[in-house]
């Protein structure tokens, strides 16, 4: 399986990240590596764990922003949906999708490792 498909499998729009890149998928993949060093995600999971509701809201648009511009589409969607639970501007389980987003997330570390 070649890094596209990896990437495809991992809910990541290649055709739309390679837009984005000018069609150097080389370049995309410089920035999808340093994804694997950006903090937002464990910065949310820790706001949230703590209760502070401002950083969680803070770290989840962050992410959400991160997530988007590397067409990251599910962990985007989901990003926001949290984001928008936390600011009060939609009902939802916060818990459940931070598990949601937790998974997405995951996927997407463990797809970008194996690039």
């Amino acid at each position: 399986m070649n890094n596209i498909e990896i990437l495809k499998n991992a809910g990541i729009d290649t055709d739309d990240l390679a837009e984005r890149f000018g069609g150097n998928f080389d370049f995309a993949m410089r920035f999808m590596q340093k994804f694997l060093k950006d903090v937002s995600f464990n910065q949310l999971k820790t706001a949230l764990q703590s209760g502070s509701n401002d950083e969680a809201v803070l770290h989840a648009h962050t992410l959400k922003g991160v997530a988007g511009n590397l067409s990251m589409k599910g962990l985007y969607e989901t990003a926001a949906r949290l984001e928008a639970t936390l600011r009060g501007r939609e009902q939802g389980d916060k818990e459940a999708l931070f598990q949601e987003l937790s998974s997405r997330y995951e996927t997407i570390i463990k797809a970008i490792s194996a690039c």
